[in-house]
């Protein structure tokens, strides 16, 4: 994979049209990325940074890995050519966990770079996998329509957690590791209490189906996307909608709180990301340098940096530092 890198050493800001039928000030445009990597000409279904900021990931056919402070010249691939929709890493930044469309998650040692155990159990591709806080367990969502718990240390399933109709698309962690929501084309988001393994919260009639969730940094709130056309913010003890930002006209895909819960990241399909307010949805910055749609995104540890993917099969690495 080739490397194209920004000729600026700094961000270029420049002044964006108004936002039609808003009264706030309009958000400033990011058009330049520090790094953009060059993919393979099939798309980039995600991206992450682990835990400790020292590698970024990206998933299509096959895992790649890159080591930022190397300049990212040192490319490291797992998994073959197998279709790749999701990644997560553990909080100790030791273990990765992978899925696609064979209906397996891997998890794969980070060290060594070598596959450390299978999980086997759904029928059908895996939409989504996510790490616990703690590490000590991995959630995947299924075509199924389950979400399966696994213990990392053992690779065996602890639970099964049925309620969902249709394909589960995406997954979140609370903050404490205590609960977990699950978001599916069957148009319901499910809350799930891990300790009881019983669900606490249904909400449905989310249009289009769920994309995409992330809790805030306090686990107050969580944040939908939903329908293709919007994202709503709701409160995570009564399930109510706090506030939805205005930007129903685009596709979202992803959604990613910064790790201090400032902003809110929400990638569409015409190649964007919006940076809002995670306070009230207001947007502060627009990013617009791809011309694929928007597969997924994710915040570097320290709020500084975010990695985007796009349709076309290009990542980008954008610095954020000092700009919030």
């Amino acid at each position: 994979m080739a490397l194209r890198k920004s000729s600026k050493a700094v961000l270029s800001l420049v002044t964006a049209l108004s936002l039609s039928g808003c009264g706030d000030p309009a958000p400033e445009v990011i058009s330049e990325a520090e790094h953009t990597l060059l993919g393979p000409k099939r798309q980039v279904y995600a991206v992450s940074f682990s835990r400790d900021g020292g590698l970024v990931i990206c998933s299509g056919r096959g895992i790649r890995i890159w080591k930022p402070g190397t300049g990212f010249d040192a490319v490291t691939r797992l998994g073959g050519r197998s279709m790749v929709y999701s990644l997560s890493c553990s909080s100790s930044s030791q273990l990765l966990a992978s899925a696609g469309g064979d209906g397996v998650a891997i998890l794969w040692d980070l060290d060594s770079s070598t596959e450390r155990v299978r999980l086997r159990g759904h029928r059908g591709w895996i939409h989504d996998v996510q790490f616990s806080p703690d590490g000590l367990l991995v959630a995947s969502a299924g075509y199924d329509g389950t979400v399966k718990l696994w213990d990392t240390a053992s690779g065996l399933e602890r639970a099964t957690l049925a309620g969902h109709c249709q394909a589960v698309k995406s997954l979140a962690f609370s903050p404490d590791g205590r609960r977990l929501a699950s978001g599916g084309i069957d148009r319901t988001i499910r809350i799930w209490d891990l300790e009881s393994g019983e669900e606490v919260l249904a909400l449905e009639g989310y249009d289009g189906g769920i994309r995409s969730l992330a809790y805030s940094p306090d686990g107050l709130r969580l944040a939908v996307a939903a329908g293709g056309r919007s994202v709503s913010i709701l409160d995570t003890h009564t399930g109510g909608v706090l506030f939805s930002p205005d930007d129903r006209d685009r596709r979202i895909n992803a959604i990613a709180y910064s790790p201090g819960g400032e902003l809110l990241a929400a990638g569409t399909w015409d190649g964007r990301v919006r940076l809002l307010d995670s306070r009230d949805g207001r947007s502060v910055f627009l990013i617009d340098g791809h011309d694929g749609g928007i597969t997924d995104l994710a915040f570097s540890p320290d709020g500084k940096r975010l990695v985007t993917s796009c349709s076309e099969g290009v990542v980008k690495f954008w610095n954020l530092g000092g700009q919030y």
